[in-house]
Formats: C-alpha cells, sequence, structure tokens
C-alpha cells in the first residue's frame, strides 16, 4: 500500500476565448514539458481563491483580464515519484489586455479549433492539455461538424 500524500499541489489554468472564438495557450519555458504548449495557469496561494489565482496567472503569464464563465474540469495529476497536483480549469472569455508571453512561458498566442487539432495531433502540448484540449474544444467541434451546425 502506498504512502498518502498529505497536500497535493492545486493549480488552476484557463481555457481562454478572444472574439473569433480562438484559444490561448502559452509555450511552457521550464521543465517538465519546455517548449510544449499548454493552457495557462499555475499554483493558487495561500489565502487565495481558484479565481483569483488564475485571473493574477493570466495577468502575470500572458498580460490580459478575463472574465471567467465557469468551471469546465478538474484534472488529478499524479506524477512519476511523489508528486500530486489537483488542476481546476476554468472556461474565460478575453476581456482586456495584449497577448505578451511573460514569466513562465517562452511564447504566447491565440490558435484557431484547427491549429489547435493539429498540436494536439503533432504531440505539441502536454498530454493532459491534450486531453483537455480535446474534451472541451476538438470533440465538441467535432460533433457541432457533424450535425451540421
Amino acid at each position: 500500500m502506498g504512502e498518502v500524500i498529505a497536500h497535493p499541489r492545486l493549480g488552476a489554468a484557463a481555457l481562454v476565448f478572444d472574439d473569433h472564438e480562438r484559444i490561448l495557450l502559452g509555450q511552457r519555458g521550464k521543465e517538465p514539458h519546455r517548449g510544449q504548449w499548454i493552457l495557462p495557469g499555475g499554483g493558487v496561494r495561500e489565502h487565495e481563491t481558484l479565481s483569483e489565482a488564475i485571473a493574477r496567472e493570466l495577468r502575470q503569464e500572458a498580460g490580459i483580464e478575463v472574465t471567467l464563465e465557469g468551471v469546465i474540469d478538474i484534472v488529478d495529476i499524479m506524477d512519476a515519484g511523489d508528486e500530486r497536483r489537483l488542476v481546476v480549469y476554468f472556461r474565460a472569455r478575453l476581456r482586456s489586455g495584449r497577448v505578451e508571453a511573460a514569466s513562465d512561458l517562452l511564447d504566447a498566442r491565440f490558435f484557431t479549433s484547427t491549429a489547435v487539432e493539429v498540436l494536439v495531433r503533432d504531440g505539441r502540448v502536454t498530454p493532459t492539455v491534450a486531453e483537455v484540449l480535446r474534451k472541451h474544444v476538438l470533440d465538441a467541434r467535432s460533433a457541432l461538424d457533424a450535425v451540421g451546425r
């Protein structure tokens, strides 16, 4: 029987859409997964709500302000070793600001869903983010295409 991890790290990330329904991705600037594309986000600080954490992270990493539309997923990530993270994913809409990568990101920009599909197919996003994108963007788009929108 394995040891109990008393305190998994808590994080927040966001699936941010602009007015053209493009999706914001950031390119990681540190390991693990340096150079791969992610949904921007980060750790929740002590005495900070999830909403405050994702708003702060998006300001720090991408220079933008967003309107949160709700929680879309919660992912329990257990990496090799003893690290465990619980990440709450929000859906958000760009409110203001011009995207500019900063902090932990090498690059940040909006992609069409078609471009996101190529990044996922080519393994250029992290495995967890690929799953979130499949579930909340790519599969949803395929379902809409099947019914003729």
